[in-house]
């Protein structure tokens, strides 16, 4: 899945953030790698609650970064 960031959140400083949070998610590649967005996949079963679980931290996150 990939996901464009809101203007003024830099892919490289929120891929630290989620990072910190336990989330590994990447910059876009090859003709993306540009865009401002980032990557994410899974391995194995997701729950349901899992998919919410990432969506708060990465609601947090976003929050967090445009109160700059």
């Amino acid at each position: 899945t990939s996901c464009f960031l809101p203007v003024g959140i830099g892919v490289d400083d929120f891929l630290t953030r989620m990072d910190k949070e336990g989330y590994v998610l990447y910059k876009g590649k090859g003709p993306l790698i540009d865009k401002n967005l980032f990557q994410a996949a899974n391995m194995g079963q997701i729950y349901a609650a899992d998919s919410r679980e990432f969506l708060k931290v990465l609601g947090s996150v976003l929050a967090e970064m445009t109160k700059k």
